[in-house]
């Protein structure tokens, strides 16, 4: 789908679930805020306030049929966006937890070789990200591949790094802040 056509779909959906999310917490993210000519499905970085979860939850549902359930504890939602005269489009929304928002955001944003980029260098500074957020290397197992867990009997809570900026991130990370746009290789 041409960026413009997949950009105003993105922005219907922004302009229904913002005003139910934390104020700048709602950002549209990937190949979008990449600007790549082609998109072929649209991100979405949000963090819905919680009394008006179900509110957001009914606003989605206004726009995209689900093809997962959600729920108050979910941190994804994959949807699909039927388009008039095509196939439609698929939906991702990501639910990160406000102290993990800018790494989130940083990753679901891209491109997948920048965001491997991101991952490697964490990992080289001796952290793995889990659904809890990045955490010391130590305190951290494998899942499977690269995705890893907190060790049992670990509290996330004292030892994980907050992002709630992407430029947070950035820093920690102690590489310059790139735009989105250039994030494409």
């Amino acid at each position: 789908m041409k960026l413009e056509k997949a950009r105003d779909l993105a922005q219907e959906i922004q302009d229904r679930i913002s005003p139910l999310c934390f104020d700048g917490k709602c950002v549209v993210a990937g190949s979008i805020r990449r600007e790549m000519p082609e998109v072929g499905d649209i991100e979405i970085v949000c963090i819905p306030k919680p009394e008006r979860f179900s509110a957001f939850v009914a606003a989605l549902g206004m726009l995209v049929s689900f093809k997962t359930k959600v729920t108050k504890t979910s941190r994804y939602v994959k949807c699909w966006l039927p388009v008039a005269g095509g196939m439609g489009i698929q939906v991702d929304v990501f639910i990160p937890m406000a102290y993990d928002w800018g790494r989130q955001l940083a990753i679901r944003t891209g491109s997948a070789n920048y965001s491997a980029m991101l991952a490697a260098k964490w990992n080289q500074m001796g952290y793995h990200g889990t659904s809890d957020g990045l955490l010391p290397a130590q305190f951290c197992e494998r899942v499977s591949g690269n995705s890893w867990k907190p060790k049992p009997n670990i509290n996330p809570v004292a030892i994980r790094k907050e992002f709630p900026e992407e430029t947070d991130l950035f820093d920690f990370l102690r590489i310059e802040y790139v735009l989105p746009k250039f994030r494409n290789k």
